[in-house]
């Protein structure tokens, strides 16, 4: 059974070194195993007891069309970003070139979800559960999910140091404390009271005489 590779028009020309035409590229699953060609670069053949998985993937721009390797593992068979499945072997099946080693291989298809089926009910192999939602690449999270884990954060926190908060002012700033009043000063302890009263009063100076005081000491003492 023939499944087409995926050929956007707008990445042909990029796919011309290599020879890769809509004709020489194709996965076969026939009765000996899988035959992957892609132009006059890769043409390959995996036994099906090779095979541990396969399922949709997303395959990011920055990975590139064509032949691609992250020398990791990874080669990818691919003319378009979308309708990219990956056949996961169950352990390294050689290299490709003699340089890039082979345990998975990702390959855009015209009939994605018609190659899994088939493949699985070739290798007894469960297939994936919801196609689509293993095709969607990941993405990140929104402002509207970031906002609602800081809602849920503070919702966490100890009861207790929002028990009394301070006021707060038009500008948002916190009140200083108001002044002791004139009962919070009458409540002092009697200690206080008593070192208060224990402190030594400043001297009252005494009046002046006045000139007539003076005048009638003077004729007291004249004879």
């Amino acid at each position: 059974m023939r499944f087409n590779i995926r050929i956007d028009a707008i990445w042909r020309w990029a796919l011309w070194p290599g020879g890769a035409t809509s004709q020489n590229s194709y996965v076969i699953l026939g009765d000996d195993g899988m035959h992957f060609r892609f132009g006059l670069l890769f043409n390959r053949t995996i036994p099906y007891d090779q095979v541990a998985a396969v399922f949709p993937r997303s395959w990011p721009f920055l990975y590139g069309i064509g032949w691609r390797s992250n020398l990791r593992g990874v080669i990818g068979l691919t003319g378009s970003y979308h309708d990219v499945v990956e056949v996961r072997m169950k352990q390294r099946i050689g290299n490709w070139a003699a340089v890039f080693p082979v345990d998975r291989i990702a390959v855009s298809l015209e009939e994605p979800e018609a190659f899994i089926a088939e493949l699985s009910a070739r290798t007894g192999l469960a297939e994936p559960p919801d196609v689509s939602a293993l095709a969607k690449p990941r993405r990140r999270p929104t402002k509207r999910t970031a906002d609602s884990g800081q809602q849920t954060a503070k919702a966490a926190a100890p009861k207790a140091s929002r028990s009394n908060p301070a006021p707060a002012t038009s500008n948002g700033r916190a009140k200083a404390a108001p002044p002791a009043t004139t009962k919070a000063r009458a409540s002092a302890p009697p200690q206080a009271k008593a070192a208060k009263a224990a402190t030594p009063k400043r001297a009252v100076r005494k009046a002046a005489p006045s000139r007539t005081a003076v005048r009638a000491r003077r004729s007291r003492r004249s004879p």
